[in-house]
């Protein structure tokens, strides 16, 4: 009786201490949960204590930060201020005019509808200043490879040692910029180069340059023009050398010079004979009126008549006899025939040479030109490299970086832990 009295007493403290025993393990299932959960770095950590995961993490910021802002940004810096050199742009504008197209007439407006002309020109321009091709015509009045190499290390601004074409190409188009307005044409040239002087005259020759290509471009139906022009007068001239020759064997066959001036001579010789007939002929009608039949001298008249009715019967078959062929009207018609072809081959010799000359004349004049309203002059100070716009560039950008890599980590390590 005693004893159950006493359990009785004992039963609320122990009912207590279940109780509390049971409050703490709560209080422990909490704290575990809690030390469990994963939290930022900013915060200091979470649990009970420091994760080894967490010290990493701070390392790899820092590391981080050192890799992609510190280490960029005072190379940066460091290249800039110390390596880096000057570069002096010369600048250009202009525009194409061609010698032999008026800007008011159809077709101009035509050529600017379909853009044409001034534009296309300007166009062609461009890519032509911006290929390889300017750089061997370039090479004739400079020498690109020196000129675009430092005098002091520069491994970015300066062209590499002993490059190859590919690569001096490359870098060209790096130095030199052209844009063109498609509506007008006008043109804008800049050039950069490690000197003034140097970027000046380049400036210059790319311009006469590009004009001389420019004019080639244009003479190629000149061009077509001439030699077929001279191919012409190389054929008339070979024809009216045949018949110089064609000539020459006529004449040496038939024996007369000129047909004209042989039958002039003859019929000259001929009328003077028959004066000199007629005369005669009057002397004799004269002393037979006079009953002098047996005068000496008729006989002697007679016999100059007779002779000289033969010389003339003579010249009259020698121009134009009907029944030998010894004439000159017979011999000449064959040698009239190669006068005639000798002319009219000298006709078209001459014409030839005409049309020849003034292709030649057409090609020889510049029909387009590079008017440059302006001129490229000498540049004063340095435009290029943009030292402090670039190293705040170089800044920003390493700086967002390092943050986006910071914060895909911190969001992969709050995921992941």
């Amino acid at each position: 009786m005693q004893d159950v009295v006493v359990e009785e007493e004992r039963r609320p403290a122990v009912d207590e201490s279940l109780r509390q025993a049971k409050a703490f393990s709560v209080e422990l299932r909490k704290a575990a949960r809690k030390a469990r959960t994963p939290r930022p770095i900013v915060s200091g950590g979470g649990g009970f204590r420091a994760r080894k995961g967490d010290r990493l993490f701070r390392l790899f910021a820092v590391g981080s930060l050192v890799t992609l802002f510190v280490i960029p940004t005072t190379l940066a810096v460091l290249y800039y201020s110390l390596i880096a050199s000057d570069q002096y742009v010369s600048e250009a504008r202009f525009s194409i005019r061609s010698a032999d197209t008026s800007a008011s007439s159809p077709m101009a407006s035509l050529s600017a509808l379909f853009g044409g002309g001034q534009a296309t020109d300007a166009a062609i321009i461009a890519e032509y200043v911006k290929s390889g091709a300017i750089i061997n015509q370039l090479s004739d009045s400079f020498n690109l490879i020196e000129l675009f190499t430092t005098k002091r290390w520069d491994p970015i601004a300066s062209l590499e040692a002993n490059p190859t074409s590919e690569d001096l190409i490359k870098y060209w188009k790096g130095q030199v910029d052209i844009s063109v307005e498609r509506s007008s044409g006008l043109t804008t040239l800049r050039v950069r180069a490690f000197s003034p002087t140097d970027s000046l005259a380049l400036t210059k020759e790319i311009l006469r340059v590009a004009e001389q290509m420019v004019n080639r471009l244009t003479r190629r139906t000149e061009e077509n023009a001439l030699r077929e022009a001279e191919a012409e007068v190389q054929t008339t001239k070979r024809r009216l050398s045949e018949s110089i020759y064609k000539l020459k064997t006529m004449r040496d066959s038939t024996g007369i010079l000129d047909v004209s001036s042989a039958a002039a001579a003859n019929t000259e010789i001929l009328t003077k004979l028959r004066l000199e007939k007629a005369k005669l002929d009057v002397q004799i009608k004269s002393l037979e009126d006079n009953d002098s039949g047996s005068a000496p001298q008729l006989g002697t008249l007679k016999n100059q008549t007779t002779a000289i009715g033969q010389q003339i019967r003579k010249y009259e078959q020698s121009i134009a006899g009907a029944s030998t062929g010894s004439s000159i009207a017979s011999r000449g018609a064959g040698l009239a025939e190669a006068e005639t072809d000798l002319k009219v081959t000298q006709a078209e010799y001459q014409k030839s040479v005409g049309v020849y000359e003034l292709a030649r004349m057409t090609l020889e004049r510049q029909r387009s030109y590079i008017l440059t309203y302006v001129q490229p002059s000498l540049p004063q100070e340095a435009l290029y490299p943009k030292r402090l716009l670039i190293v705040m560039a170089v800044a920003l950008g390493t700086a967002v970086l390092w943050a986006i890599v910071i914060g895909v980590a911190m969001l992969a390590r709050d995921h992941m832990a």
